[in-house]
């Protein structure tokens, strides 16, 4: 049946999904937080079966204060999922939650909601509670966060207006995470919060002429 569902959604080009980046990134700080052997920057998320979609927190080094939601493609509402410095290992099962439909881009929104431990960024609470948004965040989208990371002092720190990075562990789970501080001085490490999720599979987005290449 997954075969089947899979095949048909390749031909009929994932419908309602946009282009992703897949732009790898490589972890440079806390690599113990990370099992995939790569991460995409900008990555999507789709379902492709009925298995119950289930998220646990594995870990954060965050400061601020941030929370997970997952947002309802149909109707756009937001469902908490997790606050960020909450024990690691609970899990949420997002289908006991809402349905969450097949073949379609599924998006998760990070906030930051205090400034928790850091006292420098109190200049700068506007700019960190923009929503940030999994997927290529591309302006125009409904699910857009004006800040971007082209405005960071580190050039090679600078990805544009994305904010999470999403990698495979193995066939059925997956891993993502985000990163919180969106001012010029960010580290760009996208640990401030790390979730795996079972139940999705990323997406990939690049064509050719000649190849439609749409599942990692």
């Amino acid at each position: 049946m997954e075969k089947l569902l899979l095949t048909a959604l390749c031909v009929l080009g994932l419908s309602g999904i946009g282009h992703a980046q897949t732009d790898i990134y490589t972890p440079y700080k806390n690599k113990d937080l990370w099992t995939a052997d790569t991460l995409y920057i900008g990555a999507g998320f789709a379902r492709l079966d009925y298995k119950p979609v289930k998220i646990w927190l594995v870990g954060n080094e965050a400061a601020l204060d941030g929370e997970l939601y997952y947002v309802d493609p149909t109707t756009g509402k937001e469902y908490f999922l997790f606050g960020n410095h909450e024990a690691p290992g609970r899990v949420v099962n997002v289908t006991d939650l809402v349905n969450v439909p097949l073949g379609v881009t599924l998006t998760f929104v990070y906030k930051v909601v205090g400034l928790g431990g850091w006292s420098k960024g109190e200049d700068h609470m506007g700019e960190l509670s923009q929503p940030k948004y999994t997927g290529p965040n591309k302006k125009g989208s409904k699910y857009y966060s004006p800040t971007s990371s082209d405005d960071n002092n580190n050039e090679s720190r600078r990805f544009g207006h994305r904010w999470s990075v999403a990698g495979r562990i193995n066939k059925d789970v997956l891993e993502f995470g985000f990163e919180d501080d969106s001012t010029p001085t960010s580290d760009m490490d996208f640990d401030d919060i790390v979730y795996g999720v079972d139940g999705l599979t990323l997406v990939n987005f690049q064509r050719t002429a000649k190849v439609r290449s749409y599942i990692w």
